[in-house]
């Protein structure tokens, strides 16, 4: 009786739930309606999303410069801060051309009439470009919690990507070709989120579908189960995507051409990432308990994954290009310790329990 009730507690009430779990514990999938495709903001007066596939089509929702103006809110800690800022440095290095930069995020000044508010929300979300001439902030919601967290370096470089104007890669014109939509795995509530969009609606920047995106969707994204897959790649089907590490070179190709840093050529290479096995690091904010901790170290996490290479035909991106691009199962420690203080409780549990039965 004794072994029963203690594997019944174990079983339902010390069982950790991964991210992968349900859509609700991926924070990058936010269950409310208000958002599309799980963590685009829409834009508050303009109906509907323009230019969906890789980035915007239209240059009055790119930023001025190419500069991002941003502030944080009150509820955001300095370890949390510093750990977004570093993934904006990350992103104005991978993406300058011959050492000037592109793409720049700087604290916003009283004279800026637009610019994002990083705060902790309930999920990761971004809107994605500048939304033109609308005065005020631009919310920017980046998770920062015990059991799931947006501060993972690919999560907040992908947000911030939205930020820059770039949407999910999946939702290309040509997708079809390169990946195949598992219709029966996708939750009903979800399926608008894999609508693909035509020619006349998009710009994709004269750039080949790309597998190792940070802005590809799971292949789990969204599913019915965690065990079914809603995104099978066709070009190679084991090609690891939806990689949350850093920007790829395609990507860091795309935020170049969008910010006219390197030309746009008039036809588009036909190379897409390849899969292949290397030893990645990612970079995951250890989240304290005390949200006005002041320590700025990060931890960094050593796994075997998959992840994808790519070659273009733009010499300005060769550097980039020649980089192979690391990914992980990002935050395995973070989540070991975080589940080591739930186990802790469930023995304290079973222990008193135990000695209520004798």
């Amino acid at each position: 009786m004794i072994i029963v009730l203690v594997g019944l507690v174990i079983h339902n009430q010390c069982a950790p739930t991964t991210q992968s779990d349900t859509i609700s514990s991926n924070p990058e999938y936010n269950p409310e309606p208000k958002f599309d495709e799980g963590d685009i903001v829409p834009h508050p007066s303009i109906p509907g999303i323009q230019g969906r596939g890789v980035a915007v089509r239209e240059t009055y929702l790119r930023w001025t410069g190419g500069i991002v103006p941003y502030e944080f809110a009150a509820n955001v800690s300095l370890n949390d801060s510093a750990f977004i800022v570093q993934q904006m440095r990350a992103i104005e290095s991978l993406t300058s051309v011959n050492s000037v930069q592109c793409v720049r995020f700087r604290p916003r000044n009283a004279s800026d009439p637009y610019f994002i508010t990083i705060f902790n929300g309930s999920g990761c979300s971004a809107p994605v470009g500048s939304w033109g001439a609308y005065n005020g902030t631009r919310p920017v919601s980046l998770l920062s919690g015990y059991y799931s967290t947006c501060m993972v370096s690919g999560i907040v470089q992908h947000e911030l990507t939205h930020v820059l104007g770039l949407y999910h890669e999946q939702s290309r014109p040509d997708r079809d070709s390169y990946v195949s939509i598992q219709w029966a795995n996708i939750a009903p509530a979800y399926v608008n989120n894999f609508v693909k969009y035509n020619d006349s609606d998009v710009n994709t920047l004269m750039t080949p579908y790309d597998y190792g995106s940070v802005m590809h969707y799971e292949r789990n994204a969204f599913a019915i189960n965690s065990s079914a897959p809603t995104i099978i790649p066709i070009m190679n089907a084991t090609a690891f995507i939806g990689q949350r590490v850093q920007l790829s070179p395609i990507d860091i190709l795309e935020i170049q051409r969008l910010y006219g840093c390197v030309p746009t050529p008039n036809t588009t290479t036909t190379t897409t990432t390849v899969a292949s096995q290397t030893n990645a690091t990612t970079t995951t904010r250890t989240t304290s308990t005390t949200p006005t901790t002041r320590t700025t170290s990060t931890t960094s996490t050593t796994t075997t994954t998959r992840t994808t290479t790519t070659t273009t035909s733009s010499s300005t991106s060769n550097s980039s290009a020649s980089t192979t691009t690391r990914s992980s199962s990002a935050g395995i420690r973070n989540v070991l310790q975080q589940h080591m203080a739930t186990y802790a409780l469930c023995f304290t549990f079973v222990l008193y329990l135990f000695h209520s039965i004798q």
